[in-house]
Parts: C-alpha cells; structure tokens; sequence
C-alpha cells in the first residue's frame, strides 16, 4: 500500500466516523484538541496524522483505532 493510499482510506475511515458519531468536525476539534484546519486537512486527504492524534481521535470518537486505520496485510 502507498502511502496516498493510506491517506485516502485513512480520510475516507475518519469522514465516515464522524459523520456517524453525530458530531461536527468543529466539535471533534474541540474535543480532541487538534485545530480544526489540521483536522480538516486530514478528512481531506491532505495530511497524515501524528500517532498522538490518530489516539486522540480514537477516543474521542469511541472506536478502535483499526477502524481508523487500515493496517493491510500486517496484522492479523
């Protein structure tokens, strides 16, 4: 997998959390304490995620973070 594929699933995982979550990305913002431009730019495709978010964001979002990120073929 390259690493724009893994972008793209990751944003594609994390625009569908939050949409089911209820909450808008300004309230997923102030909730995890990222910026809510940075935020946006990871829903967006645009950015990878610091580790430190992406547990930030598992969290807040009450899911696990192999919903958020597809590990492929090294986990089991």
């Amino acid at each position: 997998m390259t690493e724009m594929q893994w972008i793209d699933i990751f944003a594609d995982n994390l625009r569908e959390i939050i949409a089911e979550s209820g909450y808008s990305q300004m309230e997923v913002a102030e909730m995890t304490g990222i910026p809510q431009p940075v935020l946006s730019r990871y829903v967006n495709g645009r950015v990878i995620p610091s580790v430190v978010n992406i547990i930030r964001l598992s969290y807040t979002l009450n899911c696990d973070i192999r919903d958020l990120i597809d590990f492929g073929d090294i986990v089991n």
